[in-house]
């Protein structure tokens, strides 16, 4: 009998934990959600603000803004559609944000064509938003200043191993000017750096084609990883993926 009722307290105890667990799902799922919802809201804003405004210089930081605030609004969206909150796939998030930066950064004198290479990793979230923060700042600083209105391709490369995660983006463009002065205010440098820093990330900056007339300019974060801090997707599940992509 006092089996019995240790079994039953057992099977009583496992099945509110199970029901706890899934109501702090649910909630956390409708906080994300909540958290999605009012970044697409303020990104409405500062486009209907933007349209208010002839000045292209504060057009042009507006427009910044809303792309570094949407960069972290599709984490957000992944987490509420996703069973998996802990952690980002990054082969889908950085595919999307290359879209999303293509387009906004196409012009009907200069296409902007934006490239991901990404293995089929999942890392843990804090990280994913920072990788994608400074993705958008490399990214919108290439389209800018590389091709100088021109049509031009940039890469997104994402590279891991056991002690690390290597991000490169580069561009086939006009490369550093003289003296390596930096284009533009300096902000997203300084971003770069400022996320970078909690994750103890070096950054550095080369020539894409050292030598080259048009040498390019090729962006390189460097992340040391912890044991748990990243996901390989299983073979059968990259085999699916494939086999949707084709």
């Amino acid at each position: 009998m006092d089996r019995a009722r240790l079994r039953e307290d057992r099977e009583r105890a496992e099945a509110e934990l199970r029901i706890s667990n899934a109501r702090l799902e649910a909630l956390l799922k409708e906080v994300n959600h909540r958290v999605a919802n009012n970044l697409q809201m303020v990104m409405s804003f500062i486009a209907l603000q933007s349209r208010t405004i002839n000045d292209a210089n504060a057009r042009d930081a507006l427009q910044q803004t809303q792309q570094r605030i949407s960069t972290i609004a599709n984490v957000n969206r992944r987490l509420y559609t996703s069973d998996d909150v802990e952690y980002v796939a990054m082969d889908e998030y950085l595919s999307v944000l290359a879209a999303d930066l293509a387009s906004t950064w196409s012009s009907s004198a200069g296409a902007r064509t934006v490239r991901s290479a990404v293995p089929r990793i999942s890392i843990k979230t804090d990280t994913a938003v920072a990788i994608g923060m400074i993705v958008n700042e490399w990214v919108s600083n290439a389209c800018k200043y590389a091709y100088n209105g021109e049509a031009g391709e940039v890469r997104i490369i994402l590279e891991a191993d056991e002690l690390s995660l290597t991000l490169t983006v580069e561009d086939d463009g006009a490369g550093w000017p003289d003296g390596g002065a930096v284009l533009g205010t300096g902000l997203g440098t300084k971003l770069t750096s400022a996320l970078a820093r909690p994750h103890g990330g070096e950054v550095r900056y080369e020539a894409t084609h050292p030598g080259a007339a048009r040498a390019g300019t090729r962006a390189v974060l460097r992340i040391p990883v912890r044991s748990g801090d990243i996901r390989v997707a299983p073979p059968e599940a990259a085999a699916v993926h494939e086999e949707l992509e084709d």
